[in-house]
């Protein structure tokens, strides 16, 4: 049996910044990450990171696309992690999982790279060099 904990985190980038979130609880408790969470049985991962940022952000996604999957081991588990990259409307409030949340460029979240996740950081300067993955596409 799988023991695997099925996960989302949603990139969503205006201009030159990446939304992130202070996380209030473990896995990376107090660490600035992407929104997301877990994926509730029987919930499709589109429909999992729509609510993670809604709950975490209050922020409604657009154009979700599939950006990466990867394995992470925490003291909590095995999560697999489903990355989508999304445009959102409104205005960004923490809530939820969510101590707070920022807006930072790339050389910010380089500065603060102790508070990052490393896999956070790791797709911010992929996103931020790949102009194929270009966050802010007309709808």
């Amino acid at each position: 049996m799988d023991d695997t904990i099925e996960g989302v985190s949603v990139i969503i980038r205006r201009e030159e910044c990446f939304l992130l979130v202070r996380r209030a609880h473990p896995p990376f408790q107090y660490m600035l990450a992407f929104p997301g969470g877990r994926v509730r049985k029987g919930e499709s991962l589109h429909d999992a990171a729509r609510r993670e940022v809604e709950e975490e952000t209050g922020l409604s996604t657009n154009a979700l696309e599939a950006a990466d999957t990867f394995d992470i081991e925490t003291e909590k588990g095995r999560y697999r992690l489903h990355v989508f990259s999304a445009t959102a409307e409104g205005d960004a409030v923490a809530g939820d999982d969510a101590a707070s949340l920022y807006w930072l460029d790339l050389e910010a979240m380089q500065r603060q790279r102790k508070e990052i996740t490393e896999d956070t950081l790791r797709l911010a300067q992929s996103f931020a060099t790949e102009k194929a993955h270009r966050v802010e596409r007309p709808s």
